[in-house]
């Protein structure tokens, strides 16, 4: 059966879905040209892992996440009847809100979404775009677009898939899967028992990858399993000063040095037995 093309408009965090009309030709395409798409995503990969946004995946890996409510509202937007469906008005295309494109794979085995994230540059009427007629070209000023050479996202099983959480993120709202810590989280933090430092300083120098990994650290039991004294101790082992004062750890107000810091408690840093060289570990799982 050809599959049908859909859009996903709006902002990550809602679910609205249109219908793409194209062609019988370009409908009879999707399957084929999706298909490829999606054996491409799959190539090489064995393992799917349980994303806690603390490292990126290898090439052999897939990172997977129970579906949001937002993934299950689009899901079922796209099990109803395809006529059912609010068709995208062609007319209107350059102020449609499209945030990615979606294809419905169904097999005797499963259901499935593969999800492309859309971006302005596939809008190809925005740009000075030329196409050949007859000898010669001319300029393109219908509405126009490309489908991506990739997918970003299958939705399949009761889970969200993908590679690069910056690209999903664009699609799906994420924000409970890797939380950015607030003024409030920075705040408590540094009132710990085993914590000091300055937290209007570090809150105007926390961007979103400083915050991500106040968050990380602010929820794990870093500082109910150590003493900061252990901690220092800890890091000395990898050639890193942690500073102690009054039994609690400094928090740096200089951002590289707080990323370090939060680095190394996020179990991020790691030194070579063999050349005792420091390196930012890309995994944090534990090895077997």
């Amino acid at each position: 059966m050809p599959l049908n093309l859909f859009a996903l408009c709006g902002v990550p965090g809602e679910a609205e879905v249109k219908r793409v009309m194209v062609s019988q030709d370009v409908q009879a395409q999707l399957d084929a040209f999706f298909g490829g798409l999606e054996e491409a995503f799959r190539e090489g990969v064995n393992q799917e892992i349980d994303f806690d946004g603390r490292w990126k995946p290898d090439r052999d890996q897939l990172m997977r996440l129970p579906v949001t409510p937002e993934a299950q509202a689009i899901v079922a937007a796209l099990n109803q009847d395809v006529l059912a469906i609010e068709a995208l008005e062609a007319a209107n295309f350059e102020n449609e809100q499209i945030r990615a494109l979606i294809v419905k794979e169904t097999t005797s085995q499963n259901s499935r979404l593969l999800i492309q994230a859309f971006s302005n540059l596939q809008r190809l009427s925005r740009r000075f775009a030329v196409t050949l007629h007859g000898n010669v070209f001319n300029r393109l000023t219908q509405p126009t677009f490309t489908i991506d050479a990739k997918i970003h996202i299958i939705i399949e099983g009761g889970s969200i898939k993908f590679k690069a959480y910056n690209m999903a993120k664009r699609v799906l709202d994420l924000t409970s899967a890797y939380r950015e810590a607030t003024d409030q989280d920075i705040q408590e933090l540094c009132a710990l028992p085993r914590v000091t430092g300055d937290a209007e300083k570090i809150i105007a120098a926390a961007n979103p990858t400083l915050r991500k990994l106040i968050s990380s650290v602010k929820d794990s039991s870093v500082f109910e399993d150590n003493t900061a004294n252990q901690i220092r101790t800890k890091a000395a082992a990898v050639n890193l000063d942690i500073p102690v004062q009054n039994h609690r750890i400094v928090l740096p107000s200089d951002k590289a040095e707080l990323r370090k810091v939060l680095t190394f408690l996020d179990h991020g840093v790691y030194l070579s037995p063999v050349s005792q060289q420091r390196y930012i570990t890309n995994s944090r799982r534990a090895l077997p």
